[in-house]
Order: C-alpha cells, then sequence, then structure tokens
C-alpha cells in the first residue's frame, strides 16, 4: 500500500497543490516550520541535506521509503499519483 507524508509550511501554496495531486493515496499532511514545536528533526534533516524549499515530499510503500523530494515536483507528483491509482485498482 502507497501512502505518503507532505511536510509543508503555512500558507504554501505548492505544498496544498502536492497533497491535492497525490490525492489518490493516503497522504499525511504535517505541518513544519522553525517556530512549529516538533518538526526540529526533521527541519534538521532538511538544513543537513540542503533542502532549501517546501514540501518536503516522502512515499512508502508499507512502511518503506522509496521515495523523496522537494518543492512542487510535477514530475515525480504524477508519476506517484499514478502508481497509487493503479495500485488502488488491483485492491
Amino acid at each position: 500500500m502507497l501512502y505518503g507524508i507532505v511536510y509543508h509550511t503555512k500558507n504554501c501554496q505548492k505544498c496544498k497543490l502536492t497533497a491535492m495531486r497525490l490525492a489518490p493515496m493516503n497522504i499525511e499532511q504535517v505541518l513544519i516550520g522553525r517556530d512549529v514545536e516538533g518538526s526540529e528533526d526533521i527541519i534538521n534533516y532538511m538544513d543537513e541535506q540542503g533542502l532549501t524549499s517546501a514540501p518536503l515530499v516522502r512515499i512508502y510503500r508499507d512502511d518503506e521509503l522509496v521515495a523523496e523530494w522537494t518543492n512542487f515536483n510535477i514530475k515525480e507528483i504524477n508519476k506517484w499519483r499514478t502508481k497509487a491509482v493503479e495500485e488502488n485498482a488491483k485492491d
């Protein structure tokens, strides 16, 4: 089963569009920010990796991380949206 987590910042249009486009899979949206309690680990990870743009998207298949990207990456969004639709059709 595919599912995703969209780590987003407050009022981020790219983040909202990303989550909306990935709607065929189970998507959890997690607010992050330097002033948001509990998001220190993900902010530190993004800093360490040089990731400067929200959202950070992580796609999992049965609890295994299979993809990760930042920003509104329409190529990755469409790829994983298609996979989710195909896998849901099998169930």
